[in-house]
């Protein structure tokens, strides 16, 4: 009879924690707002800012504004950025143009910003990878600065490659973005303060400053709401028949 109780009580927990799991699928929702790996077309990009260019080669999305110095632009004005959303990169570091004696600098990320014809004169977030070459060599930090004149950066790291992946992360509408940078085998992330008007950021787009990158796999995805919750599996009811059947068997022999 013990032996039949264990029995019993070991298949009802197995249906308590099937339904437990059921239901622990209720949550947030991941989709895709924008994406694209540039294999073909960047269609829909408006350039704005300083002397450059931007253009598709060899399936990056090159952003070149060494040659023309200051903050050179490519903007969308049909993606909408939600409330919660993770916006990331590929970059690759090609050239850098400004000089300062034996320093060459440049930097390259991603723009959020409340217009799409002039965001730098604008309300904007900028996050980005700021690469520095001089006699001790090559120094990387992430460099995240906003309208308001704040800016906020990592500690410097020495890099593998010449390729990163940048992503900035806004979760559950707090009005504070993560950003992280990974390249070769080192990642770094820093976190910004409040910014008040970011629900007022509503249009994306990619920036580079007196520097050639390349952008790819660049994707903006979204979580919009709960998921709905599945309805019983078909394992679900036969392992809580199952339970019936037990427990209906252990109480005739009882």
């Amino acid at each position: 009879m013990k032996k039949l109780c264990i029995l019993k009580k070991a298949v009802l927990a197995a249906a308590i924690v099937a339904i437990l799991a059921a239901g622990s699928t209720v949550g947030s929702k991941a989709s895709t707002v924008y994406s694209n790996d540039f294999s073909s077309t960047a269609e829909g990009w408006t350039n704005t800012g300083a002397v450059g260019e931007w253009g598709v080669e060899s399936g990056e999305y090159m952003g070149n504004g060494y040659y023309g110095g200051g903050a050179l632009f490519s903007m969308r004005d049909d993606v909408a950025v939600p409330s919660s959303w993770v916006y990331e990169t590929d970059l690759r570091w090609v050239l850098s143009g400004w000089s300062w004696g034996d320093t060459n600098y440049g930097n390259a990320g991603l723009v959020i910003s409340n217009s799409a014809t002039d965001p730098g004169n604008s309300q904007y977030m900028y996050f980005g990878i700021e690469r520095k070459t001089d006699g001790a060599g090559v120094t990387q930090s992430i460099y995240v600065s906003d309208s308001s004149s704040h800016i906020w950066n990592s500690a410097s790291f020495q890099p593998t490659s010449a390729a990163y992946h940048l992503k900035a992360e806004r979760v559950n509408g707090n009005n504070y973005v993560t950003v992280t940078v990974t390249g070769g085998t080192d990642s770094f992330s820093v976190q910004t303060d409040d910014v008040p008007y970011i629900d007022q950021l509503t249009k994306v787009g990619a920036n580079v400053y007196f520097s050639k990158w390349g952008f790819d796999n660049l994707s903006l995805t979204t979580t919009s709401g709960p998921a709905p919750v599945p309805e019983p599996s078909g394992t679900l009811a036969l392992v809580t028949g199952m339970a019936g059947l037990v427990g209906g068997f252990v109480r005739r022999r009882l």
